[in-house]
């Protein structure tokens, strides 16, 4: 009995981490969209692996987009079919200093 409520323990853990990581994982692809740039920390991670997709827009040395609203393409994360065609756009955080990133937006 305790061998069989262990087993049922663990798999309703996995289940339920399961669903975490894929709901983590949506979130961040729906966060950071299509960076044209190389990311830092987690998200430059799942870029490595191929988890979020990656845009092909220009860059300047600021971090914005060269054209911005111009047209652009996202490689396919693993498991999408196909690229999507979007447009550039610069997204602006920050306060006193802003920082800029080009991300590909679909249309």
């Amino acid at each position: 009995m305790k061998v069989r409520r262990l087993i049922l323990v663990l798999a309703l853990a996995l289940i339920v981490c399961g669903v975490g990581a894929k709901q983590g994982l949506a979130y961040m692809q729906e966060t950071y969209g299509a960076p044209c740039a190389k990311l830092d920390g987690l998200p430059g991670l799942l870029q490595d692996m191929n988890l979020l997709a990656v845009g092909d827009c220009v860059v300047n040395g600021n971090g914005s987009c060269a054209a911005e609203l111009g047209p652009c393409s996202t490689k396919s994360p693993s498991g999408s079919k196909g690229s999507k065609i979007g447009k550039c756009t610069t997204v602006t955080s920050g306060g006193k200093k802003p920082s800029y990133s080009c991300s590909c937006v679909p249309n």
